[in-house]
C-alpha cells in the first residue's frame, strides 16, 4: 500500500512549532545561568567597608567594638548612637590601649578616644565631672606621648586645661584636678592662687606644696616657700622622697635656707638617701 503523503503546509507548521519551543527553552536556560552568576561589586559600599543599608548594629553596644587601628577613618567623629556611657567606656579603653608604651598603640587610636569623649559630652553623661576628667586625661596623653610638634602639643595642653576648668566648675573641691589645672597655667600669679587652693583641698598630697613652695621662693616669699617645701618633703613616702628630696634640697640651698635644708636632709638620711 503506498505511503500517505503529508501535505506541504502541515510540514512547515510542524517545523515552526518545534523551532519556537527550542527558542523558549534556550531563553529559559540563559535566564537560569544569569541568575547563578556572581557579579563582582563595583565601586560603592564594598570599597568603603561600610555595612549595607538596613544592616543591624552588632550586639554589645559601643564598648564591645574592637579598638580601631591606624587609618584616616578613625579621625572622623563617631556617630552619636548608643549611650554616653558606652562612648565613655570605649574612650577609657582606647586611652589605656594607646598610651605610648602599650603594644600596638597609635596616635590615631588616642585621637579616637578624644572623639568618643566629645560624643559622650554632646549626649549629656550622667557623671559630667568624670567625663571632663577623662577628656583632660586623653589630651594630657596626646600632649606628652603623641604631639608631633610644639604647636600641636600646646593645643592639646590648652584642651586639657579647658577640660580641667570645666571639671572644677562642677567639682570645685577636687584638689587633684585643681593642682593639675594650676600646673597648666603659665602666669605665676594665677598659678599661686590655684596651688594655694589645691594645697588646702589636698592636705596629704605633697605635690601642691612642692610646686607652691618653689613659686613662693621665686617671688620673694621665702619664709612661706621654705616652710611648704619642708612640709612637702615630710609628706613624701620613701620612694617619692628619693625623687623629690634632691630637688627640694637644691631649691632651699640656692635661696640660703640652711635650717630648712638640714631638716630635709635629716629625713632623707633616716630613709637611707
Amino acid at each position: 500500500m503506498p505511503a500517505e503523503r503529508v501535505p506541504l503546509g502541515r510540514s512547515r507548521r510542524t517545523w515552526l512549532v518545534i523551532s519556537l519551543a527550542l527558542l523558549a527553552a534556550g531563553a529559559a536556560l540563559f535566564g537560569l545561568v544569569a541568575s547563578l552568576t556572581v557579579v563582582p561589586p563595583g565601586p560603592g559600599l564594598a570599597e568603603t567597608g561600610l555595612p549595607a543599608a538596613g544592616t543591624a548594629p552588632a550586639a554589645g553596644g559601643l564598648a564591645a567594638m574592637p579598638s580601631p587601628g591606624p587609618g584616616p577613618a578613625q579621625l572622623d567623629a563617631p556617630v552619636d548612637q548608643g549611650t554616653a556611657e558606652e562612648h565613655l567606656a570605649l574612650a577609657r579603653r582606647l586611652l589605656e590601649e594607646n598610651r605610648a608604651d602599650a603594644a600596638g598603640a597609635s596616635r590615631e587610636g588616642m585621637l579616637q578616644a578624644e572623639a568618643e569623649v566629645q560624643a559622650a559630652l554632646r549626649m549629656g553623661p550622667a557623671d559630667l565631672a568624670s567625663a571632663r576628667r577623662l577628656l583632660a586625661d586623653v589630651n594630657g596623653a596626646l600632649a606628652s606621648d603623641w604631639a608631633a610638634a610644639d604647636p600641636e602639643k600646646r593645643g592639646h595642653l590648652r584642651r586639657e586645661r579647658e577640660a580641667l576648668r570645666g571639671l572644677l566648675e562642677v567639682a570645685p573641691g577636687d584638689g587633684l584636678a585643681r593642682y593639675r589645672y594650676a600646673m597648666l597655667l603659665e602666669e605665676r600669679g594665677p598659678r599661686i592662687e590655684e596651688l594655694t587652693r589645691a594645697a588646702r583641698l589636698a592636705p596629704r598630697d605633697h605635690r601642691p606644696r612642692r610646686a607652691l613652695g618653689e613659686d613662693l621662693l621665686e617671688v620673694g616669699r621665702e619664709d612661706e616657700g621654705a616652710r611648704l617645701l619642708v612640709e612637702a618633703a615630710e609628706l613624701c613616702n620613701p620612694e617619692e622622697l628619693g625623687h623629690q628630696g634632691p630637688d627640694i634640697v637644691h631649691l632651699l640651698r640656692s635661696h640660703g635656707r640652711e635650717e630648712e635644708e638640714a631638716r630635709v636632709r635629716e629625713r632623707m638620711e633616716r630613709l637611707g638617701y
